[in-house]
């Protein structure tokens, strides 16, 4: 595969999208053919979650005083967390419901992040010797090393494959904004520098890569979504015009927009592999300085539920204080149900089979989909 580098700049209106779509990462309705853009949140097809007096099974704490963070789930009881023991570095896996505990990986570094595919078959793991390069590991859940490699940079991005754990882009940030993109194929064990990918860029399928075509020379803040493929990075077939925001759930691509006739809601239109539109949510949008605020959420492609938190009215996000309802909205049975109506918009991360999900910036707590109650996974 030919590749060749591409050295980038972005001037300061692309800083902007650039710092939104880094924490990038909701009348509530769904239609398949159309969405009714009058129903309000509470409305409509739905129903409460009721709590129930106790799970029957309560996570076991997490005690370690210097928890660092925990970065998502190995399976339906599994996660993955890190913290600091005697100047090392240490990622583990916890059981939930035994508190059983097993080191993965164990280095000297400052440990920025970990990521793991969904599949389940390998963890990428994200070290930083100093501000300005990045050592990356490819290892499976035993902690045993695929490949790994040192890259210059002050900050990095990275989209994974979903399809195929061996493929990664990686987009390397230096000081002065400019930026290169590199090709990581972890089973032939290379990396290639990429010309012609803006930063932000989402797979799709094994071999397209989805991005959107922002002007270099104005600020804007819809763009049409181009997709690419890496056999061929000159041809780009324009798929859907003018978009916020889009994302790439498991094989179905999401759009998010405004619409110019009512700039107070926001819209997730729902696209399955033919890119034919089949669901679309509608919900209040909360304004930031100069575009919108899009609240946390996650997709389980195992039941077809995205779930989302959703603000209870269009307003201001700096004076916004009534809270955001916790919904899950299933695409495939177009119905919607509260889980938690009063709860603070925070990153989310659910188990595959749907009934967990981790919550928090430190991803800290669990939140129990069928009773609504949420524990403290960490006591410091």
């Amino acid at each position: 595969m030919g590749m060749i580098i591409m050295g980038g700049k972005i001037n300061s209106w692309i800083i902007v999208i650039v710092s939104s779509l880094f924490l990038l990462a909701s009348c509530v309705s769904i239609d398949k053919e159309k969405p009714n853009l009058d129903e309000p949140v509470g409305e409509g097809k739905q129903e409460t979650a009721k709590p129930e007096q106790k799970p029957d099974l309560v996570p076991v704490e997490i005690k370690q005083a210097n928890v660092d963070k925990i970065y998502g789930w190995l399976d339906d009881q599994t996660i993955l967390y890190s913290y600091v023991q005697e100047g090392s570095y240490i990622i583990a896996s916890y059981e939930l419901f035994n508190g059983s505990s097993r080191i993965i990986f164990t280095s000297e570094h400052p440990i920025n992040n970990v990521k793991i595919h969904q599949s389940g078959q390998m963890l990428f793991v994200h070290t930083s010797k100093s501000s300005y390069a990045a050592t990356v590991y490819f290892i499976d859940p035993r902690g045993n090393t695929f490949y790994s490699t040192e890259i210059e940079s002050h900050e990095l991005t990275y989209k994974w494959n979903e399809q195929d754990p061996n493929l990664m882009l990686v987009t390397a940030f230096y000081e002065d904004w400019s930026y290169e993109t590199m090709y990581i194929h972890v089973e032939d064990r290379t990396i290639n520098k990429v010309e012609g990918l803006q930063p932000f860029m989402k797979w799709i399928g094994e071999n397209g890569i989805l991005e959107q075509e922002w002007n270099r020379e104005e600020q804007e803040f819809f763009a049409p979504i181009i997709k690419k493929s890496l056999d061929n990075m000159e041809a780009g077939q324009r798929l859907i015009e003018q978009v916020y925001r889009f994302d790439v759930l498991g094989n179905k691509l999401m759009t998010i927009n405004v619409p110019t006739n009512r700039p107070d809601i926001m819209e997730y239109h729902f696209y399955d592999q033919n890119l034919e539109q089949y669901s679309t949510i509608v919900t209040p949008n909360l304004t930031q300085y100069t575009d919108w605020l899009i609240p946390f959420y996650d997709y389980m492609d195992s039941n077809h539920v995205f779930l989302s938190f959703v603000p209870k009215k269009h307003e201001s996000a700096d004076s916004y204080k009534e809270g955001f309802q916790l919904i899950s909205f299933n695409l495939q049975e177009n119905t919607k149900k509260v889980i938690i109506d009063q709860l603070d918009n925070k990153p989310i991360s659910c188990a595959p089979n749907g009934k967990y999900c981790l919550y928090g910036h430190l991803f800290e707590q669990l939140l129990d989909l069928d009773s609504a109650k949420i524990f403290n996974l960490i006591i410091k």
